[in-house]
């Protein structure tokens, strides 16, 4: 087999997840026989040829990932998707809209799907029953048990004499949508004041995400109720970070997002030979024998000499660590797995018909330019104002009694015959040279109205409501002059969607 992770762009390779998951697995998959690959989105949508036969779609959350496995999938290649987070079970959140779209139309297509815990899996279950899936742990790294038994010992023996407490914290720091990361830390942290009670004086370390250090979370960590220090996270800071703490504090709060996060920040710090203590959700009950809940049990270890995590447990966590993650059990059940999959049958895709990729509210300029590339037409809707060369965009008149269609060349070569021989050069209201232009009228098109552009400034309230309609119009507009062409809608801000396009795009995914 040939397995290529996709991913959103070539700087993802560097983040602790592809790391942690991917790479720490490649070289077993390989030991098998099979070749393992990462290859971000864009490659991957330019690429003349495929570069493997079986597909996960890993963090990328834009029409490219949908245009993309209908390719792969009328190639003969299984897609599947690897759910790291979940923006998708929470129905009620209109900030997550346009990603349980995507959610819905990729699981309508895709062949598999991958996640990292037990309860993202029963989370799934209930929302694609009939998807395959795959838990696949994620890896923990080998270590050196000799030297990690002497670094245990001396760390603890420092703790003891100089009763200096180092504890780390590390990870991303913020969320685009949910409170986390230093909000947890935050609201936590008043557990380390046991530290001073027990005669210890705690000293934390902060390695974070630079983006995460603004002014607001500045302050919150100012205000922590313990000296800290804070750097930016690297890989080879984390390690001696792990190596230097006695233990590492990993709260945990219990929104939905976080209590299906995977083990591997637990996993880590265990492998690199320093204690967990785990405060709020029990998100780690599965290391729960190296585990710690309570600081104060943790400090009674300490000074009694019996760590959870010491050179005489070595064996029983190396034991625990190799049925949860090994990088060797987890590639073989992976490739296991993926061998007793079906392959879908080759079929041509796009055929004779023009794939149009309608832009929505914000689009992103290299989304467009890739489409573009690959042949696809890029369309603008009236509900943006992005000034992108597309290959179709739309002028309606103030009174609802006509509507040009602006073409392009490239885009006037695949109109329907009849609407081909319609087209004349219109040159711009507000002048400018002639353009390519299909004129409809309410005989052509009994739906017509008016579609207003996007006031300066936007209102969001007014465009909320005219997105749906105008998206539907274009729909409309797209079936009638390009005959039912492969649509799909690029729009990456919520609330803004289009069921009649989704409508659409699933029924044809199942033609």
């Amino acid at each position: 087999m040939r397995i290529v992770v996709i991913i959103p762009n070539a700087e993802w390779r560097k983040t602790a997840g592809v790391r942690i998951r991917y790479e720490r697995i490649r070289p077993r998959i390989e030991a098998l026989g099979h070749s393992f690959a990462l290859q971000p989105i864009d490659e991957a949508m330019a690429a003349p040829e495929r570069a493997g036969d079986i597909y996960l779609i890993s963090k990328c959350h834009d029409v490219r990932s949908l245009l993309l496995t209908r390719r792969l999938r009328a190639e003969g290649c299984a897609v599947g998707i690897d759910f790291f987070d979940d923006y998708y079970s929470q129905t009620q959140d209109a900030a997550f809209m346009h990603l349980r779209a995507w959610f819905r139309m990729m699981t309508a297509q895709v062949d598999f799907g991958l996640c990292s815990t037990p309860n993202m899996r029963d989370r799934l279950v209930r929302l694609v029953p009939d998807l395959p899936l795959l838990v696949m742990n994620d890896p923990a790294s080998g270590w050196e048990g000799a030297a990690l038994a002497d670094r245990l010992r001396a760390v603890a023996e420092r703790t003891r004499a100089s009763r200096v407490l180092d504890i780390g914290w590390f990870g991303i720091g913020d969320n685009p949508y949910f409170s986390l990361g230093l909000e947890d830390l935050s609201a936590f942290a008043g557990q380390l004041l046991q530290c001073r009670a027990r005669g210890y004086q705690p000293r934390l370390r902060i390695l974070t995400n630079r983006r995460a250090l603004d002014p607001r979370r500045l302050e919150m960590i100012a205000r922590l109720p313990v000296p800290c220090l804070v750097d930016e996270w690297t890989e080879e800071a984390e390690t001696a970070l792990i190596a230097d703490s006695l233990f590492c504090f990993l709260p945990v709060n219990g929104q939905e997002f976080s209590t299906v996060k995977s083990l591997n920040r637990a996993v880590s710090v265990l492998a690199g030979g320093s204690q967990v203590l785990s405060t709020g959700f029990p998100l780690y009950q599965t290391l729960a024998p190296f585990i710690y809940r309570d600081l104060g049990e943790l400090l009674d270890h300490l000074d009694a000499d019996t760590l959870r995590v010491r050179p005489q447990t070595l064996a029983d966590l190396g034991a625990l660590m190799d049925s949860l993650g090994s990088a060797e059990v987890e590639a073989k059940r992976l490739a296991d797995f993926l061998e007793t999959l079906p392959r879908p049958a080759p079929h041509d895709w796009p055929g004779e018909k023009p794939v149009i990729v309608l832009q929505g509210s914000r689009p992103q300029g290299e989304i467009h330019k890739q489409v573009q590339r690959r042949g696809y037409l890029s369309a603008a809707s009236p509900r943006t104002t992005a000034k992108l060369a597309f290959d179709l965009s739309i002028r309606s008149d103030p009174e609802g009694q006509f509507l040009d269609v602006v073409l392009r060349d490239r885009s006037v070569a695949r109109l329907s015959k009849h609407w081909r021989a319609r087209v004349s050069e219109i040159a711009p209201p507000k002048g400018g040279d002639p353009q390519p232009t299909l004129r409809l009228t309410r005989d052509d098109l009994p739906g017509l109205r008016p579609m207003r552009q996007v006031s300066a400034p936007r209102h969001e309230l007014e465009e909320q409501s005219r997105y749906r309609p105008d998206m539907a119009l274009m729909a409309e507009i797209a079936n009638l002059i390009f005959d039912t062409p492969h649509l799909f809608l690029s729009e990456s801000s919520s609330p803004y969607w289009s069921p009649e396009i989704e409508a659409q795009q699933n029924g044809a995914a199942h033609a």
